[in-house]
């Protein structure tokens, strides 16, 4: 009964002797081989991380000179175009850019990632966007509850008006709506024209037309404090305080 005890405890030290005798032996024996692959792995992250460095030291221009003309904010196309590279290297510059100033980073959907950088004369835009986003988010859903209670209300005290009535109103409507169009159209303008007006690059324009607080954040850029909207359909912008 000792023996086999014995015995079984030997192929337990055995079973695990082997293996180390093996790894220890191939060490030994290819060690240079493995130094070999150590130094090229240095060396190549080595290399890899000089070159990141020159690309990041060519971009840098094009990219201040972007934070400076677009007041910090920026997108990968505006880098990529602007500093002649590729759509991924200039994303991954920004992302790394990014990280490094603590940047803000939006995703407007179907139209990409934008970059706010906090510069000094973009501090108030910094503060007050993100506010005033939050604030639309929270009052939208009270105000569609207040739309619709008063519509109720207004349909259960309101009165059948006569045939009469409803043809007047109609004409009354049409008139309004045509003179409304004919006014929008004279007022419309392009995306070129009305960033020219605003002060604004084009580019810009472009990114922020589709924000929820486009109409606030162009009244404070007009110079007769108008809110603008932009039409999916027509393309153009029109003034909402006309």
């Amino acid at each position: 009964m000792t023996g086999k005890v014995i015995d079984s405890g030997a192929t337990g030290f055995l079973v695990l002797i082997i293996p180390i005798a093996l790894v220890a032996v191939v060490v030994a024996t290819a060690w240079p081989v493995l130094l070999g692959l150590l130094l090229i792995i240095i060396v190549w992250q080595v290399v890899q991380q000089w070159q990141w460095q020159r690309f990041v030291g060519k971009v840098n221009p094009a990219f201040n000179q972007l934070i400076r003309e677009n007041n910090g904010c920026v997108t990968p196309v505006d880098l990529a175009m602007k500093a002649n590279i590729e759509g991924k290297k200039a994303s991954k510059f920004l992302d790394y850019k990014a990280t490094e100033f603590s940047a803000k980073r939006r995703e407007l959907e179907n139209q990409g990632s934008v970059y706010y950088f906090l510069t000094a004369s973009a501090v108030e835009n910094f503060f007050e966007e993100p506010d005033s986003l939050e604030a639309l988010e929270a009052q939208e859903e009270p105000n569609q509850s207040i739309a619709m209670a008063s519509t109720s209300n207004g349909t259960e005290v309101s009165t059948v008006p006569s045939e009469a009535e409803n043809e007047t109103e109609n004409s009354a409507v049409a008139t309004a709506t045509m003179q409304s169009v004919t006014a929008e159209d004279d007022l419309s303008l392009i995306q070129a024209e009305l960033a020219k007006r605003l002060g604004v690059h084009s580019s810009t324009l472009g990114r922020r037309k589709s924000d929820p607080d486009f109409a606030e954040w162009s009244q404070k850029r007009d110079p007769e404090n108008i809110r603008w909207q932009y039409s999916d359909e027509t393309k153009l912008f029109y003034p909402l305080d006309q």
